[in-house]
Formats: structure tokens, sequence, C-alpha cells
């Protein structure tokens, strides 16, 4: 048992001594063909779902949209009988009508609906079918009887309006339908139905107007499934039962979708729907071939894209492999290089990683060489500044300054170096920099200047020896220390107190004249006043200054002054 144990634990224990797996000892060519085959199948594979995920969704989408273009032409249809419903029922309100004037009455409805509705033919008709009025037959000509009397009686028994289903026309003029209205007497009974004859073409332009795509096919029926109108070639079909060409659902349900086979042997797909008051339907039939061809035609260019990067991609593998012992070589030879004087930046060898590595041996020697030339710019930069500036660590030891700063120091500027710390900057001469307080106490006006000199956040004017004047400005690092900049301000200075002095010399002017006078801002605020205008109003001055002038206006006039003092500040002119 011990010798079973410790042979064990020596197999574990020494793992080189086993055989290596065979896939260890393929090749760098089938290795990099292998990966190429683990990356780009799936990714085939997962285009070629997608593909048919978004076909499935397509089919969907178009299915809808089919049904609800089906559902709008069906309402278009039944919007087209509601129009001409509505019309005839306006006719018969008319009083020629009802007063028994025939001729008038077939006068106006000549010149009313067939100009709104080309082409439609109106009757009146009796309880018995006799035709009385006809407009499609010259005034005298002898009437017929009406054909189809199925909606005629639907509008004596119910008094509703009614439409038929197509019928072919005793004339001989072809499949017609007829829509009907009650006319009512004196008593409120149906006496007559007045109807019209629409041309079947206007349906089929209701459905022409939508352009369905080449292919498409567009089919209204009536109640009983004959054709009333078809898009295209509809004229042959026009009142025969459309009930062999479409889905049989059609007949017994309200909207839906269904599939036939065509004449041809191909599939088709209908969207039907009925308008939901007469009774008549529209269907669009699409051949399915249509409906799938660009999935197909996405999958098919998937599957040709996908099989020909993975041939490029084979051939690829095979030609990365030769070169890959290259760049292998040249990175073992810039890792031996020991003259780093002599180091030229090395040449792209085509493998990412190989560049990388040899890109982070030149630049860790070119970190270096730049980090030495960066210290040199940035000193050169901090001279050219005019300004007195300088950097302060965390501890106030100075960093960097140029020399405009080490002027700031008259006793030994050239103490003045990086690593001196704030007594040094105070021995050599800061204090002495800067001139002491008017009155009081001299020592603590130099002790807060000298504070304010590192402060990192001070913003403070200060007065130098020599009389100039310098603004100084502060800003913490992120690494704890100090940047401050020192401005030489004494214009601006002198510039603020001329103007302080001016002003105060025109008030002292405006309050020795012995006439009232006072300023006003362009809103009418009161600014300035001087004695005599206190004097004069029975004011004083801190009652006025901030008031509008117009509390100074009498009450009459105050109304009006405004505008008057807006126009004096649009055109300043002297005026009483």
């Amino acid at each position: 048992m011990a010798d079973t144990l410790k042979g064990s634990m020596a197999e574990v224990a020494s793992p080189r001594e086993r055989s290596p797996p065979r896939w260890r000892g393929l090749p760098l060519r089938w290795r990099l063909i292998l990966l190429v085959v683990a990356g780009i199948v799936p990714l085939l594979a997962f285009a070629l779902g997608d593909q048919y995920v978004e076909y499935r969704a397509e089919t969907t989408i178009d299915r809808q949209r089919m049904l609800a273009l089906a559902r709008g032409m069906a309402q278009a249809v039944d919007g087209a009988l509601e129009a001409r419903v509505s019309a005839l029922q306006t006719l018969a309100t008319s009083n020629a009508l009802h007063n028994g004037d025939l001729v008038s009455f077939r006068a106006r409805a000549e010149d009313a609906l067939p100009r709104q509705f080309r082409g439609a033919s109106i009757e009146l008709v009796d309880r018995d079918g006799r035709e009385i009025v006809n407009t499609r037959l010259p005034p005298g000509a002898p009437p017929p009887l009406r054909f189809d009397l199925a909606s005629l009686r639907r509008v004596f028994a119910t008094g509703r309006p009614a439409v038929s289903d197509v019928f072919n026309s005793p004339a001989g003029t072809g499949p017609v339908i007829a829509i009907d209205v009650p006319v009512r007497g004196a008593d409120g009974q149906v006496r007559y139905a007045l109807g019209m004859h629409p041309p079947l073409d206007a349906f089929a332009e209701i459905i022409r107007r939508q352009d369905l795509p080449a292919g498409w096919v567009a089919v209204v029926t009536d109640r009983r499934g004959a054709v009333v109108a078809r898009i295209p070639s509809g004229s042959g079909s026009i009142g025969r039962n459309a009930a062999r060409s479409l889905p049989s659902p059609l007949r017994t349900q309200h909207t839906g979708i269904a599939e036939t086979t065509s004449p041809a042997g191909g599939a088709l797909q209908w969207a039907f729907s009925d308008g939901g008051r007469f009774g008549w339907a529209v269907a669009i039939g699409a051949p399915r071939a249509a409906l799938v061809a660009r999935a197909q035609s996405a999958a098919f260019a998937t599957l040709a894209v996908g099989s020909g990067i993975l041939a490029i991609s084979f051939l690829l593998a095979i030609i990365a492999a030769r070169r890959i012992a290259g760049p292998i070589a040249t990175l073992r030879r810039l890792a031996a290089a020991s003259d780093r004087d002599a180091w030229v930046k090395p040449q792209p060898t085509g493998v990412p990683e190989v560049d990388e590595v040899a890109e982070a041996l030149f630049v860790a020697e070119d970190e270096r060489r730049r980090s030495r030339r960066a210290e040199m710019l940035l000193r050169d930069g901090i001279e050219s500044i005019p300004e007195g500036f300088a950097i302060y660590d965390a501890q106030d030891r100075l960093v960097m300054c140029n020399d405009n700063y080490r002027r700031l120091f008259p006793s030994d500027p050239a103490k003045i170096e990086p690593g001196a710390g704030f007594e040094d900057l105070v021995r050599a001469g800061l204090a002495d920099g800067y001139a002491p307080a008017p009155a009081g106490d001299a020592e603590a006006w130099v002790a807060r200047q000298v504070r304010d000199h590192v402060d990192p956040e001070a913003a403070t004017e200060q007065r130098l020896a020599d009389g100039h004047w310098a603004l100084v400005r502060n800003r913490r690092l992120s690494n704890g220390g100090t940047a401050g900049l020192r401005i030489d301000i004494t214009l601006l200075k002198t510039a603020q107190e001329a103007l302080r002095t001016g002003e105060e010399r025109f008030r002292r002017v405006v309050e020795s004249l012995p006439n009232a006078i006072l300023t006003v801002d362009p809103a009418g605020r009161i600014e300035l006043i001087n004695a005599a205008a206190e004097a004069m109003f029975g004011y004083a001055g801190e009652e006025l200054v901030g008031q509008p002038v117009e509390i100074l206006v009498p009450e009459p006039q105050r109304a009006a002054h405004p505008a008057l003092r807006t126009a004096f500040v649009a055109a300043p002119q002297a005026r009483p």
C-alpha cells in the first residue's frame, strides 16, 4: 500500500514526465486554423439565427400592415357608401319632391348629385319597384321596373337606408348596385325610395389610390361575396362570386389573415376586413414569395459572405503562421541590444504583440531622454513669464521660480534657489520688499504680507517698498503644494486713485453750488443731491438717494413725467 501511494504521489509531483496531450503537439498553422473556425463559425451561425428571427418579425409586421391596410380600405369603401347615402338623404328632403313637383325635383337631382358623384344616376321608385323618375333616361321616356327588389324592400320595411348587392342591370349596362334611402310623406310613412346607381369604377379607384406593390391583388366584395371591384384586371370578374379565389374565413369572419393557393400553384397571403355598416368587405392578397424574398436574400447573402470570410481567414492563418517566426526573432534581438546610444525606434513587424513589447523597450529609453528635455523646456517657459512665478511644495519649500520672482528679494536674491524654506526667504529680504503700514503696528503688517506670500488661498494686493503694487494670486496644487503669481498692478492702482480723486472733486463742486442740483440714472432713480436741493425740497439727502425722481414732481404732472424722462434719455438735449 505504501509503495502504491508513493508511486501515485510521484506521478502527481512530476507532470513533466507524462506524455503531453495530442493537441499540444499541433503546429502553429493548425492552431490558427482551429482558432479561426472557433471564432467565425459561431458568428456565422449567430448571424443566420438572427436573420431567421428578423424574418419572423418582418413576417408578423407585414401581416399586420396588410391587415391595417385592408381595414383602412374597407373603411374608405364604407365612407364612400356613407357619403352617397348622406347625399340622397339630403335630396330626399327637397320641397319639390314633397310637393309632387317632379320636374323641379329631377332638375335639382340632375344638377346636384351627378356633379358631386360623377357618373351616378338618380331614380325615384315606389313600393312595387316602378321607377317614377330616372335621370339616366330622357324626360318622358317610359321608366323600367327595378330589377333587384331586395334592398328596396328593406327600405320600405325598416325605413332605413339600404345598399344592394351587385346585380345585372336590366338595361344591359352590366353589373350595378343600388343605394336607396326612404322618402317619407306627411304622415311619416315611407312613400318612395330614392335610389342611386354609382359607377363601380368609383370603388375600384379607392383601392387603386393605395398604389399597391406589383403582384398584389385587392378585391371589394358585397355581402354575398360577389366582386364589386378588383385591382388589377377587375372588369371580367365584377359580379362573380369570389369564393374560389378568396380565403374561406372571409365568409365567416369580419377581419383576419389567411392563405390560399393561386391558380399557378403559388401561395397567396390574404388580409381581409369589412367596413361594418353595409357588410361590404375588402381583401388584399400578396404572393408569399414576394413577402419573404427580402429575408431570403439577406440570409443567402449572409451565408455567402460568411463562407467567403471563412475561406479567406484560413488562408490568412496559414500565411500568419509562416511569418510569426520572423517577428519573434526580431524581438529577441531587440531585448538583447545593449548599445543605448545608438537606440532607434523599431520598425513594425506585423505582429501587434511583438510590436507592443518592442515599443515598450523603446519608450523606456526614450522617456528618460524626454523627461530631461521637458525639465529644460519647463524652466525656459517659467523664465519667459513677465510676472514673478514660483511653485512651493506642501512643506513651503521652493520648487522652482523665475528671475522676476527673485527680484522680490532685494537683500540677497541669489539665495532664492530650489529647496529654500520660508525662513530662508525672509532672511533673503522678503520682508524688506514690502512697504510698512502707514499707521499702526508695522511688524504685524509685514507679518501678514509674508503669510499671504505662500497662503494657497491668497488673492491680495501688496504694496512694495519701491512704491509699486503687486497682486498676489496663489493656487493649491494637487500634490499639496502652491503655485504663486505676482502681477504688477501699479498702473491699475494709479488709475483707481485718479478715479476716486475725480469723483470726490466732482462731489465737492456740486455741493458748493448755490443752485439746487441732483443727478438721476437712466431708470429715474436719484443718485446725488446737493444741500441747495435738500433745502428746496425739504428732504434730507439720505431720504432721496435711490428714490424715483417723480416723488419731487407735483402730483398733477407726476404721471406724465416718466414719458418725458424717457424721451430725454433717448435724445439728451438741453431743454427748460
